[in-house]
Order: structure tokens, then C-alpha cells, then sequence
């Protein structure tokens, strides 16, 4: 995506100063020859055979970079294993982290039952089983497995990071649009219960879901879908590689609410780390993400849970008209500033869709796969007959059913 790509072009100058330098070099060593030449025709023969003989080796060398360069065959079963153990880690990590919600409160109970009480203890055990419990239990597992070599470390600007973050709001709040469509029309089918699981989340205080969102989730989840699993996959090809790594990270939120969006910026995220091969930006970018759509958003709707109660007051016939328009004062600057954030986030996700739109016309370029499966799909190896993404594709159906018919 050019938005990436041209930020590249710093060190690409770097590179073509050196080449300058050589060529230089080259020129001042031509020059030395010319005078050589002109005095002793015996050392021009000797520079004219070492040339030549360089050319040669050069030659050589090329055959033997695009012999190296082909792609080496597996079998199926190899391919096949290496994603078993991929998607085994998140069934473990699904696994571990129930296990750990029923005997952690039970444990508790046992030494002060008074502890488990408040509102908060519900969404407080979710987060810390799952980022103390689930994902050490994965990244465990998944270290088994021998990873690609190193992405070469590319640098970004911060203007092209700001660029970046808006695309990924403008993911972010479209995947938002698509889910409450969805369950506005789930909604409607008999038996179902959907439920903002966003709000649920975020129910606690505001300490905890602030410490949850933008700092444990970040680092924990961009460890585990971009730097475990796509280092792991890489060389089946970029494209594959941060498709699965999005899908899992979409399916393991295991709601209609968050799938789509944490799809969407799982695609950009994915890219960002191949083309950079710097976790930081992705953590960064999901921080800065989770921050302005839930702690932001959480602070703007405290603000005014007031003046929304006392309007619903009004529209039930609890509080008269006149008490209402007298007590609207006191909600002036919470008013303002919901205002400014819906002002801001607008402006956000429109230069979001721009950016996106001019990336997507210049461009995406991706590293192909460095195997080649000697019989088979890699796609029928990695998902439709494999054991470990069924196994976890069972939790999802059953995590996406619940979200809607449980209460």
C-alpha cells in the first residue's frame, strides 16, 4: 500500500547514495585505469582479464541466487500440521480460559465470597483469565513451532502513522455499522437475546477498562496474532498469512458485535507488521484505536447518562417539560464535548476512507510463498480438512450462538 511503501523511500535514497559513492569510486577507478592504459599496455590486459573474470563469478552468482530462489516442496502433511498446531493454540487458549473462570471464582469464594460480589468482578475475571491464563497457554504451544527468518525492520513516519490510524477508525466504525445491522435484524428472529457485548465489557470502571483496552489487549493480542502466528505462517505467503491471522482474531472475540471490525483492522494490522516488521505500530495503533472508540466513547456517555434518563423521563410523563428544560443547563458542557467527539470521529473516518481508497488504487504488494505443496491446496491443508481449525471453529459457532439466543 503506498501509504506504507512510501515512507520506505528514506532508506531508499540511503541505498542510492551508496550506489552514488560506488559509482564514484567506480569513475576515479576507471580514470587511474586510463593512465595506466596510456603508460603500460601489459597492466590494461591484466585489468581487462580481472573484469572479465568478475563478470563471470557475478554470473555465477546470479544462476545460483535464482536456483535458491524457487520454492521448495512439502509434503501436505507438513503444511497440514504446522496450521493443526496454529489453530490447537487458540482451542487451548479458548479451553484454558473457561477452565480458569470456574475455578478462580470458586477458589475466591472459598477465602472471601464478598470479593466476588461487585459488578465489575465478572468482566475483571474475563480479562485477567484470558491475557494471564488463555494466551501464555497458546503462545506456549505455538513456540514449538520454528518461525520465519526476521522481517527486515522498516521505519514509518508519524504523518503516515496518523494515516494508518485513520484507516483503521474507518475499519473500525464501518465493522461497527455492519454488526448493529446484523443484530438489528437478528434481533427480530424468535428466541434471540442480542445485547451490546461492547457495553457489557466496558461496564466496569473506568480504570479497569482503560488498563483492559489500551494497554493488556494491545500488547498481549498483537503478540499473539501478528508476531506468533503470522512469523509462523510467513512463508506460505504474506496474503495467507494475514488472512488467517485476522480471521482468528476476528473469531476469537466470539460475538457478531466485534467479529467484523476486528477483521477489518486484523487485515491492516497484518500488513503493517509484514511491511514494518515492528510489533510497536500495530500495539500502537490498536491502543490508539481502543482508546477513542471505547474509553473515550465510555467518558462522553457517562457524562450524559443523565440528561438521557431525564429525557426519557419526559417522554414517559415522569418529569414535566418545565423541570426538564431548567435542569439542561447543568448538562451544557458534557453536550459539547459528545459533540466534538462525534465532529472528530467523523472527520476521522472520512480522511480514513480517503487514505484507504488512494492505497487500495496505487496498490498492495505482498511476498508470495516460499513452498510449494507437493500434492493439494494449501487452503484445503490450513482450514477445510483441518482438525485444529474445525475444533475451533466449533467454539466460534457455539460463542456466536450464544451471543444471541443466552441470556
Amino acid at each position: 500500500m503506498d501509504i506504507i511503501d512510501n515512507d520506505f523511500k528514506g532508506e531508499s535514497a540511503a541505498e542510492d547514495n551508496t550506489e552514488n559513492t560506488k559509482n564514484v569510486e567506480t569513475a576515479v577507478s576507471e580514470n587511474d585505469s586510463d593512465v595506466v592504459r596510456s603508460n603500460e599496455g601489459k597492466d590494461v590486459v591484466q585489468t581487462e582479464a580481472a573484469t572479465e573474470n568478475e563478470k563471470k563469478t557475478g554470473a555465477e552468482a546470479d544462476g545460483a541466487s535464482e536456483v535458491s530462489a524457487e520454492k521448495q516442496k512439502i509434503s501436505f502433511g507438513k503444511a497440514y500440521g504446522r496450521f493443526a498446531v496454529i489453530f490447537v493454540s487458540l482451542f487451548a487458549f479458548i479451553i484454558a480460559t473457561g477452565l480458569a473462570q470456574i475455578v478462580v471464582p470458586n477458589i475466591i469464594k472459598e477465602y472471601d465470597p464478598q470479593f466476588i460480589k461487585p459488578d465489575w468482578f465478572e468482566s475483571a475475571l474475563s480479562v485477567a483469565t484470558m491475557y494471564l491464563v488463555g494466551l501464555p497457554v497458546a503462545a506456549i504451544i505455538l513456540l514449538f513451532l520454528t518461525k520465519e527468518p526476521e522481517i527486515a525492520k522498516k521505519r514509518i513516519s508519524f504523518g503516515k502513522w496518523l494515516k494508518l490510524f485513520c484507516i483503521a477508525s474507518a475499519m473500525m466504525y464501518a465493522g461497527s455499522l455492519l454488526s448493529n445491522i446484523i443484530n438489528s435484524a437478528l434481533s427480530f428472529l424468535p428466541g434471540t437475546n442480542v445485547h451490546n457485548i461492547v457495553e457489557e465489557i466496558m461496564s466496569g470502571p473506568i480504570w479497569a477498562s482503560a488498563l483492559s483496552s489500551v494497554v493488556l489487549a494491545p500488547v498481549l493480542e498483537e503478540l499473539l496474532f501478528r508476531k506468533l502466528i503470522i512469523d509462523r505462517i510467513r512463508g506460505y505467503g504474506e496474503k495467507f498469512a494475514i488472512f488467517i491471522s485476522a480471521l482468528s482474531f476476528g473469531l476469537l472475540h466470539g460475538n457478531f458485535e466485534q467479529f467484523f471490525y476486528t477483521f477489518a483492522i486484523g487485515l491492516l494490522f497484518g500488513y503493517v507488521y509484514t511491511k514494518t516488521g515492528k510489533l510497536w505500530y500495530t500495539i500502537s495503533l490498536h491502543a490508539a484505536i481502543n482508546f477513542m472508540f471505547g474509553v473515550v466513547n465510555m467518558l462522553v456517555a457517562n457524562g450524559t447518562d443523565g440528561l438521557r434518563e431525564a429525557l426519557l423521563g419526559v417522554m414517559n410523563g415522569e418529569v414535566a417539560a418545565e423541570e426538564f428544560i431548567g435542569g439542561i443547563s447543568a448538562y451544557i458542557v458534557p453536550i459539547l464535548l459528545a459533540l466534538l467527539n462525534s465532529l472528530a470521529v467523523a472527520a476521522i473516518v472520512i480522511c480514513g476512507i480517503i487514505f484507504f481508497i488512494t492505497g487500495i488504487r496505487k496498490g498492495l504488494t505482498f511476498k508470495g510463498s516460499r513452498f510449494e505443496l507437493e500434492k493439494g491446496k494449501l487452503s484445503v491443508a490450513a482450514v477445510w480438512s483441518n482438525v485444529g481449525f474445525w475444533l475451533f471453529a466449533l467454539y466460534t459457532i457455539l460463542a456466536f450462538a450464544s451471543s444471541i439466543f443466552i441470556v
